[in-house]
């Protein structure tokens, strides 16, 4: 799957990224292969015997591996993980050209794309991925492979890659770790989608719960069947335009008016979101994603999330004393408004409102994310 996105370069100027993601196909059905892997003894071993122990019956008309996993043996292999890692952590070693990023059995590929020329050396590398697999005795799932372009260009690059061959096709769209990427990166597909669902889990709570009169009940119910799908991620996907941020925010406020039928026997279309917020104490989904965002980056500062890409690009301010501004982050301007789609970039902005109140190198995290809420909850 290749996708074609715009990184940031020397300020404001942006450049194509070609990325090509694919999967291992039949992986854990691969147990011949894992004794020439760089794995010790004491965990195939394990593996081997996890699976004597766990693996499902085998009718015998069935071709026979050494060993058949079955869907709960799962557990074993993330107890194995930094072994198995180790194995297949070296397929960096083969590409010239791009880069990669491994998850489980998910490959991203990805390198600048700027001319034709960086189209072939992307395709240079898909081939070497394909004899290294070959080699390896590993399958590509090509069938699930595809094109998608990340662009702002009217005429974009779209270079044919292929694999053994065979031609990918290209998408529009593409859905990675729950998480709807269009080709303009602005994920309105991934929000009408979250939007569509929210709704229909919604209407099937407000069923479900005709004879319920508690309150706190409906509350929890909504918390975690409703709420949390529309804030799953929202770090990447959180909107910047106000028709998306209404968007979202309508489901809830038709949730809070669910509640006041309940307690009042009287379903009011007039009464203002704000007031049912501040009635029921629920803060709106805008906020809430906010400090989710400040919370977020407060972990990579302090180093309870280790992601030291993250922690590199963040820029930190020197405040002087003739300056107003006292922020502990840099403002950020521009006159494109997709520069304010960036998390760091809303970052940025949300914690110098407040950097006043918080001191996001001292403070204990229960103590910040209390202060956080209190101050950023509307």
């Amino acid at each position: 799957m290749t996708e074609e996105h715009k990184t940031e370069k020397e300020g404001y100027e942006f450049y194509p990224l070609a990325v090509f993601l694919t999967g291992i196909q039949k992986l854990v059905d691969c147990g011949t292969h894992l004794q020439r892997m760089p794995l010790r003894q004491s965990s195939l071993l394990e593996i081997f015997l996890q699976a004597k122990h766990k693996c499902r019956p085998v009718p015998p008309e069935s071709p026979i591996t050494d060993f058949q996993l079955a869907t709960h043996l799962l557990p074993v292999w993330l107890r194995l993980g930094r072994d198995l890692n180790l194995a297949f952590s070296y397929i960096s070693y083969v590409f010239k050209y791009s880069e990669c990023l491994l998850f489980a059995d998910d490959l991203k590929l990805f390198s600048s794309m700027n001319s034709n020329l960086d189209a072939v050396l992307l395709q240079s590398d898909l081939d070497c991925l394909f004899k290294w697999c070959t080699v390896n005795k590993l399958h590509l799932n090509i069938e699930k492979c595809s094109i998608l372009s990340y662009t702002r260009k009217s005429q974009p690059l779209n270079h044919v890659y292929k694999i053994n061959d065979l031609v990918l096709s290209r998408s529009d769209s593409v859905t990675d770790l729950g998480i709807i990427f269009d080709t303009k990166l602005d994920f309105s597909q991934h929000i009408n989608s979250m939007v569509s669902k929210a709704y229909r889990r919604l209407g099937i709570l407000k069923r479900k719960t005709k004879e319920f009169s508690s309150e706190i009940a409906l509350k929890v119910l909504y918390y975690a069947h409703v709420r949390s799908s529309l804030e799953y991620c929202s770090i990447i996907w959180d909107p910047i335009y106000r028709n998306k941020i209404e968007i979202i925010e309508r489901i809830q406020n038709n949730f809070l008016r669910y509640l006041l039928y309940k307690k009042n026997g009287i379903y009011l279309q007039d009464v203002s979101s704000s007031y049912l917020r501040d009635m029921f104490n629920i803060p709106s989904l805008c906020s809430r994603r906010d400090v989710s965002c400040v919370l977020f980056f407060y972990k990579v500062i302090n180093g309870s999330i280790d992601c030291s890409d993250i922690l590199s690009a963040i820029n930190f301010a020197v405040p002087a004393r003739s300056l107003r501004n006292q922020g502990s982050f840099p403002n950020v301007y521009s006159r494109f408004k997709y520069i304010d789609r960036f998390s760091l970039y809303k970052f940025y902005k949300t914690f110098n409102k407040i950097s006043g109140e918080l001191d996001i190198y001292h403070m204990s995290p229960t103590v910040f994310k209390s202060n956080c809420f209190q101050l950023l909850y509307t």
